[in-house]
């Protein structure tokens, strides 16, 4: 999450609204906020199992928790990009997010492969 709120300006000069969610309690949502500093809202008390069978994420039963998972909306509400994994190195970073929206929005002007410099 502080990669993404060091990039939170570049999110929403693009119109991006970006959402945490978590399964923690709000005690623990409100502290990690806190420690992060974060500009965009987190979510919390995720029914863990629930989420794991509606987007398909990792639930892990031993330790309670979804893995890491990140989903990209288009202005519909649909998913236009996910990425699940339960390791650190298979993960959206918010770099990689951005590039992935500004192409989609050059895709939908029909310019999907003119990269600017």
């Amino acid at each position: 999450m502080a990669d993404f709120e060091g990039r939170w300006s570049d999110f929403e000069s693009r119109g991006v609204k970006l959402l945490a969610a978590s399964v923690d309690s709000l005690e623990d949502a409100d502290k990690t906020a806190n420690d992060l500093s974060l500009s965009f809202p987190l979510a919390y008390g995720l029914e863990a199992e629930e989420f794991s069978e509606a987007t398909g994420a990792f639930w892990e039963e031993g330790q309670k928790i979804i893995h890491a998972t990140k989903f990209i909306l288009n202005p519909k509400g649909e998913v236009a990009s996910a990425v699940y994994s339960n390791e650190p190195a298979n993960r959206y970073k918010a770099d990689d997010c951005i590039r992935l929206i500004d192409f989609l929005k050059r895709a939908k002007q029909g310019k999907a492969w003119e990269v600017p410099l």
